[in-house]
């Protein structure tokens, strides 16, 4: 019998009843379609199209699992997407339906949404939360691509050519204006923040450590921009003192498992010391930590090396602090604030983090290597001018002429 996982990643038999659906074919049909008549050699193959999905994983994601989820959630969507237009595997793909699979990214059947948010492996589940942005669905297409370029490579040789080599994918022209990072909070964002931290209590030790924690969290991703997986993984033993006399340095692995040193301010380090009070423990006298623990733990497991929090948990913490900021914000009339720290997450931090540095006249190669950027493309997209700035420099027009 046939797993859920493999259902979602295979495509099915013919489609005559629901029933049907679930059929998962063991086999694969000999090379590709082109122009309606089937190309290349017969494949002698038995492999299931979720075990050259899982293969293809295992090859291009093998140093992420952040990366492999991404992948094997577009990969489930080609699924469905084929199981849905009749397409026995997903290399029965054609030329053809590419615009087709486009559309069903921004805009898939409604029995290909959920209704609301379940887990994986419950009957409920399926491919889509809500239609895919533009971004994404980009982002999915590159995928999707990739994985086609794999199974042609003969290599592999599961199909006899790539079906969608020579397709472009879209990408939509931004105005200058609108170009660059958005995601961000500023100084009155911020202070919105702050203060509901402060505001938090602190009457209990459960209530002291929620706090301390979001004190805390806040100070890590404004002062280092690590990504919620970063956090989630790093623990104390990753503070080292730097070559240079009364400097730290975290030791971490970070996306792609590049091993990396990222220069911590002193600030930083006694911020994490103050967080650590919370639960009793000094930095420099205890083993080894995550860097983010979890409220209610015993002193016993504190001391025989307790789990960090998940990144997803990660994740959680920091939106619920910047629910409670919006809330604030919303009580104080301020709709504008509100609405951005409802929108804001781990990686708005990261964001603010970069934005923060190049504001400040940080050198860009400088910003480019402490936010771990593979290129300085990416790094650029932090060089944008707000809508205040830019409207300032306008009326040096004004000026000049006065």
């Amino acid at each position: 019998m046939s797993s859920r996982r493999d259902r979602d990643l295979e495509c099915a038999a013919p489609l005559p009843a629901v029933g049907a659906a679930d059929q998962v074919i063991s086999g694969a049909k000999p090379g590709n379609m082109v122009d309606g008549s089937w190309v290349g050699q017969p494949s002698t193959s038995t492999r299931t199209d979720a075990d050259l999905i899982e293969q293809f994983l295992r090859e291009r994601c093998s140093r992420s699992a952040h990366t492999e989820s991404s992948y094997r959630a577009q990969l489930r969507r080609l699924g469905w997407f084929c199981r849905w237009k009749g397409l026995r595997t997903v290399r029965e793909m054609q030329r053809e339906l590419w615009s087709d699979f486009r559309d069903y990214l921004k805009r898939p059947p409604a029995e290909h949404v959920m209704v609301r948010s379940v887990g994986y492996g419950n009957p409920a589940w399926a491919p889509f939360r809500t239609p895919l942005s533009e971004r994404s669905a980009q982002q999915a297409e590159v995928i999707v691509r990739g994985f086609y370029a794999w199974l042609a490579d003969p290599a592999i040789g599961e199909i006899a050519i790539d079906p969608v080599r020579s397709i472009r994918t879209h990408v939509a022209r931004r105005s200058a204006t609108k170009a660059g990072v958005h995601r961000f909070l500023g100084e009155e964002q911020l202070a919105y923040v702050e203060r509901a931290i402060a505001q938090m209590p602190a009457d209990t030790d459960v209530q002291l450590r929620i706090k301390a924690r979001a004190s805390w969290v806040v100070e890590l991703a404004l002062k280092t921009g690590l990504r919620a997986s970063e956090i989630a993984r790093a623990d104390s033993s990753m503070i080292q003192p730097s070559a240079s006399a009364g400097e730290m340095v975290l030791h971490i692995s970070r996306k792609g498992g590049i091993e990396s040193e990222l220069p911590l301010l002193i600030e930083t380090v006694l911020a994490y010391d103050a967080y650590l009070a919370a639960y009793g423990l000094v930095f420099r006298r205890s083993p080894a930590l995550p860097l983010v623990l979890p409220v209610r733990i015993s002193v016993e497991a504190l001391r025989s090396a307790p789990k960090g929090l998940t990144r997803n948990h990660v994740w959680k913490v920091f939106k619920d602090i910047m629910l409670a900021s919006a809330d604030l914000a919303a009580v104080e009339g301020n709709e504008h604030a509100a609405d951005r720290l409802r929108q804001a997450s781990t990686h708005w931090m990261r964001h603010t983090f970069g934005t923060s540095l190049v504001d400040a006249g940080a050198d860009i190669r400088s910003v480019r290597d402490l936010m771990d950027h593979g290129s300085i493309t990416t790094t650029n997209q932090y060089m944008h001018r707000p809508a205040d700035k830019l409207r300032a420099d306008l009326r040096l027009l004004v000026h000049k002429k006065t």
